[in-house]
C-alpha cells in the first residue's frame, strides 16, 4: 500500500484519537505562545523568575513553540502516513517534559504544570500510537530497525574512498582543535592557562585556579597556581 493508499484508507479509532490529541496539544500551545508573546512579564511572575529577566526570551520561546506547532500538523492531519514523523511529535514532547523535570528537580522555576502538560501529552500520543500503527512501526520494532537502517547506511557510505578521507580530516582537525586549546605547561613551569586579572583598582593581579601545573619526582605533590 502506497502513501496516498494509505492516507485515502479508514483510520482506526486509535489513529482518530491520536489526531484529535495532536489538535488539542496544537491548540494548547498557541495558548501558550500568545502568553509568551503579548504577556510575557505574567509568565516570568507566574514561573518564579525574576522581574527584570530579559523578556526577549519568552517572545522567542513564543516563537520557536509557534514553529515546532506548525510541524505538528502533518501529523495531526494524517498520522499513519508517516509512522516515523508521528513518533517524532511524541519523542518532542517527551524531551519537553525532560527539560521541565529537570527544571522542577534543580528548582529553576515553578514548571510543573509545563510538565504535566508536556508530560501527559507524550503519554497519552504515545499509546495511541502505539496501537494505530501496525506492529512493525510499533516500538520497540521501529527502533531496531532504525538503528539496522543507520548502520547499513554508514557501511555502504564507508564504501566510499572520499568519504574515509573525509572523516580523517575531520578527525585531524578535531584532535588539533583539541590540542590546541588545552592547558600546556609553559617553560616557567605555570599553565599557559593562568591569566593576570586587573583588579576593582585597576592593577594587574594573578588570580588562583586550582589547576596542577608542575610536580617534582613521579611521587611529587602537585604545585597549585
Amino acid at each position: 500500500m502506497n502513501a496516498q493508499q494509505q492516507s485515502q484508507a479508514p483510520s482506526n479509532s486509535a489513529a482518530v484519537w491520536f489526531s484529535r490529541i495532536m489538535w488539542l496539544g496544537i491548540l494548547f500551545n498557541l495558548f501558550f505562545v500568545l502568553e509568551q508573546v503579548l504577556s510575557p512579564g505574567s509568565v516570568n511572575l507566574a514561573t518564579g523568575l525574576t522581574p527584570d529577566f530579559p523578556m526577549v526570551w519568552n517572545q522567542a520561546h513564543g516563537v520557536m513553540v509557534l514553529a515546532l506547532s506548525i510541524l505538528y500538523i502533518p501529523a495531526a492531519l494524517s498520522p499513519l502516513q508517516f509512522p516515523a514523523y508521528s513518533w517524532l511529535t511524541v519523542l518532542s514532547r517527551l524531551l519537553a517534559a525532560i527539560f521541565w523535570a529537570w527544571c522542577v528537580q534543580s528548582g529553576q522555576g515553578n514548571f510543573a504544570s509545563y510538565l504535566y502538560t508536556d508530560g501527559g501529552f507524550c503519554v497519552v500520543l504515545a499509546v495511541l500510537l502505539q496501537r494505530a500503527l501496525p506492529k512493525e512501526d510499533r516500538l520497540p520494532a521501529n527502533v531496531k530497525k532504525l538503528f539496522a537502517d543507520i548502520g547499513a547506511r554508514l557501511k555502504a557510505a564507508y564504501q566510499s574512498t572520499a568519504v574515509r578521507v573525509v572523516t580523517g580530516l575531520a578527525v585531524v582537525v578535531a584532535g588539533a582543535a583539541g590540542w590546541m586549546r588545552s592547558p600546556r605547561i609553559t617553560s616557567t613551569g605555570r599553565s599557559d592557562w593562568v591569566r593576570p586579572a586587573a583588579s576593582p583598582t585597576g592593577s594587574s593581579k594573578s588570580f588562583r585556579i586550582f589547576l596542577p601545573i608542575s610536580c617534582r619526582g613521579p611521587a611529587a605533590t602537585p604545585r597549585w597556581a
